[in-house]
């Protein structure tokens, strides 16, 4: 396998200058590839020397027609954890860069210092640029909210102002914000709060005025408010901020026409899939019966998430047995076997797996059988992302919504009349957050080199969340379609038909 330096020196012998980006990307196109040092010397022999400055859009399209494929050609993209682009917001020059260092999963402190100060940069990057928050053209202020840093309430006692920053929790429960200035307690008694779960490590707008006593009186509080995807697209023109190969301006078009004409067709999403019980294995192959007996039409994509098992502990033996029964189920349906791409997304009590984000994949040793039986099978990280035509989709499995309402710092805000109203709080808030994980590392801990798998900035256009917690249900946040699949186990799985970018709520029928 070609390691950066070995890329690095070949695009130096072959190009007058190239961006650093462009190193990084010929690095990923080796790893996608399995190809070696021969691999990348080939592309880079197939680069204009010419060129002038060689962008990683020019060794992306350059690797992929040298080897007979264009992009279009495969409309389905996954991309695990360790292949999601490091996105830095740098206050000092107030642009968004792509940090080109590879990421590993040792925490060090500083690594642990810097995620929450990252997290706050690129929620201020996206503050900054709502137009609630930029002054006219004049250079007037009166129509416009300005936020101030915590440092500067001294001497404002009683003065209305605006704040932006992290909340926590000191000890004795009493409740504070920090930005990268300072802190100041906070009265949270008469806060009148907006749709969502306000959790530690949340990042958060706060109006009130400072008291004498030093504690700021918070008549409001609210998330920072979202960019329209499209504003936030034509500012990070040039950026592959999702990951995977890019989908460039000439062959765009040309993949929508194909996502707009399959109207029919769908991803299927099934979470705790749980392999060790018969009943399950039963519906299982009840539905793989009817897809696979669709012939052409049969659909092209399947998630299947865990746990793949029922018990809260698990051995390799156990888990190798569940994986050859699961075989045996795909070794009947030849039509699936040969066309269907499966994706396997781990849950958070695998085998040989630890409490940590993002979680790797399923071990080969235990899904060895599995990978002997399918064409097309992808075992990949949790959380990880897909695109699809040219829309792009993020999953995650975790018992999340516990964790956020241990965490909470105010009673959330949620429509009564709704039974999808707790989900779509939560929805709100990861969305909000631009992050999948906003609550304190005590909570759900994280691996701090890849905290950037967890940003979901710019948002995407399907977010799947599959947690135990959440019933079956599907809502929009801000033109976010948001999906929870319900428990395979319990007869409900979903659908998405990504030509009218609806949902469908499905269950395998009850016997009579």
């Amino acid at each position: 396998m070609a390691d950066y330096s070995v890329c690095e020196s070949l695009l130096s012998q072959q190009c007058v200058a190239y961006e650093d980006g462009a190193v990084a990307e010929l690095c990923a196109l080796i790893r996608r590839l399995g190809g070696d040092e021969t691999t990348a010397s080939d592309i880079v022999a197939r680069i204009d020397p010419d060129a002038g400055i060689v962008s990683a859009e020019d060794v992306r399209r350059v690797g992929l027609q040298g080897l007979g494929r264009k992009v279009e050609d495969s409309p389905i993209e996954i991309i695990d954890a360790y292949n999601v682009p490091k996105l830095v917001f740098e206050r000092s020059t107030k642009k968004i860069h792509v940090e080109t260092e590879n990421s590993g999963t040792i925490m060090d402190s500083k690594s642990l210092v810097d995620v929450h100060l990252k997290r706050l940069n690129l929620i201020i990057h996206r503050v900054e640029r709502h137009r609630m928050f930029m002054p006219d053209r004049i250079g007037s202020r009166s129509n416009t909210i300005k936020i101030i840093d915590i440092k500067s309430l001294r001497g404002m006692v009683g003065t209305k102002c605006f704040l932006l920053g992290v909340l926590f929790q000191r000890q004795e429960r009493t409740v504070a914000l920090e930005d990268t200035s300072g802190c100041v307690d906070l009265d949270l008694t008469a806060t009148q709060s907006t749709e969502g779960l306000f959790t530690e490590s949340s990042v958060v707008l706060v109006e009130g005025e400072m008291r004498i006593d030093g504690v700021f009186d918070a008549k409001a509080m609210g998330f920072p408010p979202l960019e329209p995807k499209e504003d936030v697209l034509k500012v990070m023109k040039g950026v592959n901020y999702f990951g995977g190969q890019a989908i460039s301006e000439e062959i765009f078009p040309a993949l929508q026409a194909r996502e707009i004409e399959n109207v029919d067709e769908r991803i299927f999403v099934f979470s705790d899939v749980w392999l060790d019980k018969q009943t399950v294995r039963d519906d299982l192959s009840r539905v793989f019966q009817v897809f696979n007996d669709m012939g052409e039409d049969c659909p092209e994509l399947f998630v299947l998430m865990g746990n793949f098992h029922s018990e809260t502990d698990v051995d390799i033996r156990g888990s190798k047995m569940n994986f050859k029964k699961l075989a045996n189920i795909f070794n009947r349906f030849e039509n699936l076997k040969e066309n269907a791409h499966f994706v396997f997304v781990p849950g958070p009590n695998e085998f040989g797996d630890l409490a940590v984000l993002p979680k790797f994949p399923l071990m080969d040793e235990i899904v060895a059988p599995v990978k002997r039986v399918l064409k097309k099978v992808t075992f990949t990280t949790n959380p990880c992302r897909v695109r699809l035509f040219t829309q792009e989709i993020v999953i995650l499995r975790e018992e999340l919504l516990n964790k956020m309402l241990r965490s909470l710092v105010k009673a959330p805000k949620l429509d009564s009349s709704s039974q999808d109203s707790l989900f779509k709080a939560c929805c709100s808030t990861l969305i909000h957050q631009s992050h999948l994980c906003p609550v304190p590392s005590n909570s759900s801990p994280i691996y701090s080199q890849l905290d950037h798998a967890l940003q979901i900035y710019p948002q995407p256009d399907l977010f799947i969340l599959a947690d135990g917690a959440q019933m079956q249900a599907s809502v929009d946040v801000k033109g976010v379609a948001c999906l929870s699949p319900g428990r395979f186990c319990d007869k409900l799985f979903a659908a998405y038909l990504p030509a009218s970018r609806t949902i469908e709520l499905s269950a395998v029928p009850t016997d009579e």
